[in-house]
């Protein structure tokens, strides 16, 4: 659970790459921004296969990634966190 007490937290929604998540970790080391969280991105095959997703007006990898968002989201929240940042694993820190 994010720490409310320091910086503003910066979520990473994680794919399946490790090249992408170990370069999005490096950069965060090298800027020294330890209040970060690795979050997991949800996949068709992590779905409840009990539900029907036919009627999308999304792509089936778009709803993946609003849930992906979503859970980070509720995170936010439930930390009770005044701001947040939100990025994807591709992200250039600069």
């Amino acid at each position: 659970m994010p720490n409310t007490s320091a910086s503003i937290a910066i979520f990473i929604a994680c794919g399946k790459s490790l090249v992408r998540r170990h370069h999005i970790k490096q950069q965060l080391e090298s800027h020294c921004l330890p209040n970060s969280y690795l979050i997991k991105a949800t996949y068709p095959e992590n779905l409840d296969p009990g539900l029907d997703h036919s009627n999308l007006t999304i792509s089936l990898n778009e709803h993946c990634c609003a849930l992906t968002h979503q859970h980070i989201y509720e995170s936010i929240i439930n930390a009770n966190l005044p701001a947040a940042i939100v990025l994807e694993d591709d992200a250039s820190l600069g």
